[in-house]
This record gives structure tokens, C-alpha cells and sequence, in this order.
């Protein structure tokens, strides 16, 4: 018509199909593609869901209802009565016998069952690394501690050990192999026992070993390296005007001046029973 004539018509434009739209697996599937019939026979009478429009029951299924139509509980009260009636009265003697019978074969193997736990006990505690605790570790000296001692005393004081041949930590400063004069300055502290991390750092130390050790603050971290420190300058040649250009016997590095005045202060008390000399730069 005129519309079309002045303003021209609006041709369908051709659909290209690809290459890959004919190749491509359609997932498309009617009704009647549904085989799960001829498996089950129950998708036959499927359920159809009721919604109950608002009434609160959980996916359409009223609950009320169920238990009406449910005779579950009334079926099991008959049973038992049933099974009550069946029971002879003379079988309650003999069902009497027969548990105080189960109960002593009850008590018989858990007597057995005490005897060979105290027998495996008795057999362990010929063995020193698994010999039971007869008493705490605190009551025992140093050469009696076995390994689970020794575990249990790390437990006890949350002290964690990463690496190789990592020796036991020290339980006293007395049972520590410092020099007296370190262990006097120690008594002049005031420190009456060693922290976690001098239990265990000071060993490595004094066994030249490298350790890396985390602990909270004011635990006690600096003497912890500080005192093997000072046994490891101990053994060394005194300084002389001939080696003193060598430099220092020993060097701390602290990322503050607030730590670098602290270990100073800390190392000047202990310096002084060695007769050291400590500067802080």
C-alpha cells in the first residue's frame, strides 16, 4: 500500500546458521522422551505437590493428616500386649538366673581385662623409654627422666621443637652445665626458675647450634641467648693490644634503641660476675 510505497518494508532478514549450531548437541527433550517409566514403576502415579497456600506446612505435606490416617502406634501397643500375654509367669525366675549369670561373666572379664592391663603395665616398666609413670617428673632426677617424661614436660610447659637432635631443655638452672659465676648473677636477678624459652634455648646455645626462637614478651628472651653468649666468650683468647684490632668477641643486632638499651642493660648485669666489658652503639 501507500506505507509500504513511501516508507518501504521491513524484510526478514535471513538466519545464518553456523557450522557449529549444526554440529552442536541439542538438550532440548520432550515429555515423551522419558524413559525413567520403564525402570520404576513408581513415576507412573508421580505426586503432585500441595502447595496449601500459606498454611505453614513444610513442602505441602500436612503432618495432621498423616497421623490420622497412621495406625503405627496402635499396631505396636497391640504387639506388646500380645507379647506380655504370651510370657509365662513361672519364666521370670529363670529369666531372673540368667542375668545375674551374664552380669558375673561380666565381672569375671573385666577382672581379667584389669589383670592383663596391670600385667602389660608391669612388662612396659622394664623398659626405660616406655616406662610408666610411676611418679611425676618433677619427683625424679635427671637420669631417671625417659622419653615420655620428656615429652610430658614439654607439653606441661608448651614448649614446641623444630629440627634434628634437638637436645632436652634444662629443668633447673642447678641441672644446667653454666659456670658459676653465671649462676650467681642468675641467683642475683632473682631468677628463681627458667622460662620456656631459656629451658630450651639454652642447651642449643651452649651447643653452638643456630636457633630461631619465638616466645612472648618479657619471657626472658635475652638471657636466653645472652648467657650462652657469655659461656662461648669465656673460652675464648682475653683481648689483647695485639688481637684488638680483630674487633669484638661477640655481636648483638637489635632492630630499636629501645631493645638495643634493654639487651645492654640485661648483659651488663651478667658481664660484670665474668669481668666483661658490653657496649651498646
Amino acid at each position: 500500500g501507500v506505507k509500504s510505497r513511501y516508507l518501504g518494508e521491513k524484510k526478514a532478514k535471513k538466519k545464518v546458521i553456523k557450522m557449529t549450531d549444526k554440529t552442536r548437541f541439542a538438550f532440548d527433550w520432550e515429555a515423551s522422551e522419558d524413559t525413567s517409566v520403564d525402570f520404576n514403576p513408581l513415576y507412573t502415579d508421580r505426586h503432585q505437590a500441595q502447595l496449601l497456600f500459606g498454611r505453614g506446612l513444610r513442602a505441602g505435606i500436612d503432618m495432621r493428616e498423616q497421623k490420622k490416617g497412621s495406625t503405627y502406634v496402635e499396631q505396636m501397643e497391640a504387639v506388646r500386649a500380645r507379647q506380655e500375654e504370651d510370657m509365662d509367669i513361672d519364666s521370670d525366675e529363670e529369666q531372673a538366673q540368667a542375668q545375674r549369670d551374664a552380669a558375673a561373666a561380666a565381672r569375671e572379664e573385666q577382672e581379667k581385662a584389669i589383670e592383663q592391663a596391670y600385667a602389660s603395665r608391669a612388662k612396659a616398666s622394664e623398659d626405660k623409654n616406655m616406662r610408666l609413670p610411676g611418679k611425676h617428673w618433677s619427683d625424679k632426677k635427671v637420669e631417671e627422666m625417659s622419653i615420655r617424661d620428656w615429652r610430658i614436660f614439654r607439653e606441661d610447659f608448651k614448649i614446641a621443637t623444630r629440627g634434628g637432635k634437638v637436645p632436652n631443655p634444662m629443668r633447673a638452672w642447678t641441672e644446667s652445665s653454666l659456670p658459676q659465676e653465671i649462676l650467681d648473677a642468675v641467683k642475683e636477678k632473682g631468677y628463681k626458675k627458667p622460662s620456656p624459652i631459656q629451658m630450651q634455648c639454652i642447651p642449643l646455645g651452649l651447643m653452638n647450634r643456630d636457633v630461631v626462637g619465638v616466645a612472648q614478651t618479657g619471657s626472658g628472651k635475652t638471657a636466653a641467648f645472652v648467657l650462652p653468649m657469655l659461656v662461648y666468650i669465656s673460652k675464648q683468647d682475653p683481648i689483647t693490644p695485639a688481637n684488638a684490632g680483630e674487633g669484638p668477641l661477640s655481636l648483638v643486632l637489635a632492630p630499636t634503641r629501645e631493645l638495643a638499651n634493654q639487651i645492654f642493660e640485661e648483659s651488663q648485669a651478667f658481664c660484670k660476675h665474668m669481668k666483661m666489658r658490653v657496649f651498646a652503639l
